[in-house]
């Protein structure tokens, strides 16, 4: 990760072989350098068990990708108020 920050796929992997609560401070540090990554946003969002955390990692990673589809089909599931639009 010292040696590739903008590669988003390191990060993942990093966090993907370490234990949930490393994987979050890796992830942190990760969205630090890319933060238009919205897989790096998701996975961070999906390693909190608590929906009012999930809900802060998804309204930060909003703040700075709010044009991102997935971000926002994400944060309106997690508020169980999704509604499919045809």
């Amino acid at each position: 990760c010292e040696h590739c920050p903008t590669n988003q796929d390191v990060w993942l992997e990093a966090a993907r072989i370490n234990l949930p609560e490393q994987s979050k401070t890796i992830l942190a540090r990760a969205v630090s350098f890319i933060p238009e990554s919205v897989p790096l946003w998701l996975e961070a969002a999906n390693l909190e068990q608590d929906a009012n955390k999930k809900k802060k990692v998804l309204r930060k990673a909003l703040e700075i990708n709010s044009t991102s589809v997935k971000l926002w089909k994400e944060a309106i599931q997690l508020e169980g108020s999704f509604v499919e639009w045809y």
